[in-house]
């Protein structure tokens, strides 16, 4: 059995190497203990490597360098000279060191030699382009230990100044892309980190699909709406132009119908439609949508009950006795023919913004100060129908 004397004597002796490791620790200069050398490095490099620790308090180096086919050899020096190999891997590091109290420590470190640069980040410039010989930038932004970038892109694309056929160019961060043809097709661009040195390496692919030519596109609106609602369909995509709306079964256009975006309204119960032409690219192109106008909810969507049976009277140019005054900052008043029961205030996406329930006689007030700038609507429903204003809030 130990006895306590001994059990004493052990306690001691571990207190006084824990004081010697701290002692150690603040002679090691440089702060903790660390190997030093290239975390990357070209294949065939000379490089070195060293430890911070005090080579007073070391004994015995024991450097192990294991490469990536496996090769493995040792030195026993405070600093070693290695050739890395001339291929691309990686080297780890392991470094046994024996103080001369009797203590050791181990160290390691990873060397990657020959490797690639990263994968380029997303390509940046246009993906939607019409073509007809234009020509488009594109760019990335620049990688580490990368020297150029591999940039190749599909036919009949062309990179300018770009050799041979004009398909590849090793250069920088961006290229001026020339698209020759204006037909409707999907073509890439495609992007590569280079290394230079004597391993030189090239990363994976960064790739951006470019969509070439006039397109086709859908309306967004419901397909479905309710009796005497006002709701917008739209037609949205890059390089469209020349919109022309229009309507059928009943349904009246309020704005936009040389807009992206048009406001209809529907006043009467069916079947209605609703299209538009428009040019992608140049190209003619159209699109439409069936439309079912239910006769239950009311108003329909925004109109909270606005009931309204009368033929749209849409309005442009409107004289000073209708709506004043047209354009507006604060207040504007409007003036019916017949007794008012109800006045709303629309957008031009169909949205209501202000409705009047509580109105007598033939003029009503509308506040308008707490509205953006541009154009809306009012709809005023008196006792011979409905009539549809538009207005100009500044």
């Amino acid at each position: 059995m130990m006895k306590i004397t001994q059990f004493i004597r052990l306690g001691l002796a571990s207190v006084v190497l824990m004081l010697a490791s701290t002692q150690l620790q603040a002679q090691i200069p440089g702060g903790p203990p660390s190997i030093y050398g290239p975390l990357d490095a070209d294949c065939g490099e000379a490089v070195t490597y060293f430890s911070n620790y005090n080579e007073n308090l070391v004994d015995t180096y024991t450097w192990t360098f294991t490469y990536t086919n496996a090769t493995i050899h040792t030195e026993t020096t405070p600093q070693v000279n290695v050739t890395l190999p001339n291929a691309r891997g990686t080297l780890t590091i392991l470094l046994r060191l024996l103080f001369k109290d009797g203590t050791i420590d181990y160290l390691n470190y990873t060397t990657q030699y020959g490797r690639a640069a990263d994968r380029p980040g997303p390509i940046q410039g246009d993906v939607d382009v019409c073509g007809n010989g234009n020509t488009e930038v594109y760019s990335i932004d620049p990688v580490d230990r990368a020297a150029n970038y591999r940039w190749t892109v599909d036919a009949p694309l062309e990179i300018v100044g770009a050799p041979g056929n004009g398909r590849q160019l090793i250069g920088g961060t961006s290229i001026t892309v020339r698209i020759p043809t204006s037909s409707s097709i999907t073509r890439q661009i495609r992007v590569a980190s280079v290394t230079d040195g004597t391993c030189s390496a090239t990363s994976m692919n960064q790739t951006l699909t470019l969509n070439i030519g006039p397109r086709s596109y859908f309306i967004e609106g419901p397909t479905t709406v309710s009796q005497n609602s006002v709701v917008s369909y739209e037609l949205n995509g890059p390089n469209l132009s020349n919109f022309s709306w229009s309507t059928s079964g009943g349904l009246n256009i309020l704005s936009g119908s040389t807009l992206y975006r048009t406001v209809v309204e529907a006043p009467g119960a069916g079947s209605a439609n609703v299209s538009v032409s428009y040019r992608s690219c140049g190209a003619l192109r159209s699109a439409s949508k069936n439309v079912t106008v239910t006769s239950s909810g009311g108003g329909g969507p925004g109109f909270g009950g606005f009931s309204r049976n009368a033929p749209l009277q849409e309005q442009v140019g409107l004289s000073s006795a209708s709506l004043y005054p047209n354009p507006a900052t604060d207040m504007v008043t409007l003036t019916a023919e017949k007794p008012l029961q109800q006045v709303v205030v629309v957008n031009i996406m169909g949205q209501v913004l202000k409705t009047l329930d509580n109105v007598s006689g033939t003029t009503a007030s509308i506040e308008v100060k707490d509205l953006e700038a541009g154009t809306y609507f009012v709809i005023a429903q008196d006792e011979g129908g409905k009539h549809t204003y538009q207005l100009v809030v500044e």
